[in-house]
């Protein structure tokens, strides 16, 4: 029973829809780029449609987990974090897996959506369940703004644009890395707060 109020409350339609639309799309484009102008900087550069498709499963994870502080949730059924939890990290797996395996994208594509969906997915996650969605969504929203129009040739540009075709993949390992801890331990301490809040 309760594990039967837990799922209809992640909305299993919207994270399936998320999955197919962005398992399908990613098979499509996933390895299309298209210049952009830098707006900070001179040079061009290049955005992975990668990048903007990893927002998909971002956000439908993102929503599933925004009522982890609900007050009413939270009053009702207290011990559901290690199942919010292994679905973040089940859904993030399967919908970065998929086009790889079941796709047949190629590995440089792959590679990249795979750490976008971890940044995006992490780094929103994080902030739904800790403050609130709008700094989530704002976040996610900023960065992809700044990574996209930092112009190649500037200082630090293969870190900076660490969700583009032509940033290092250490550094954006690195940031899928720490934005899926921060995730990891977000989820069960936004139950925590929300619990102390009712206290």
């Amino acid at each position: 029973m309760l594990v039967s109020l837990w799922l209809r409350a992640r909305y299993p339609a919207a994270l399936t829809s998320a999955f197919l639309a962005s398992a399908v799309l990613v098979g499509l484009f996933g390895s299309k780029t298209a210049q952009t102008p830098a707006i900070i900087g001179t040079a061009s550069g290049l955005v992975a449609w990668a990048m903007f498709l990893a927002v998909i499963p971002s956000t439908a994870i993102t929503i599933a987990l925004r009522d982890v502080r609900s007050t009413r949730e939270t009053a009702a059924v207290r011990y559901v974090w290690p199942r919010d939890t292994l679905l973040w990290l089940g859904f993030v797996a399967l919908s970065t897996i998929t086009p790889g395996v079941a796709l047949g994208l190629d590995n440089s594509s792959w590679a990249l959506y795979t750490r976008n969906v971890m940044i995006l997915s992490g780094i929103s996650v994080t902030l739904v369940v800790l403050v609130n969605e709008r700094w989530s969504v704002s976040a996610v929203v900023s960065l992809i703004i700044f990574t996209s129009s930092y112009a190649p040739g500037n200082p630090g540009a293969h870190v900076v644009r660490l969700l583009q075709p032509d940033g290092n993949a250490w550094a954006g390992w690195l940031g899928a890395s720490v934005a899926s801890l921060a995730a990891l331990a977000a989820i069960p301490v936004g139950r925590t707060m929300s619990r102390t809040e009712i206290l």
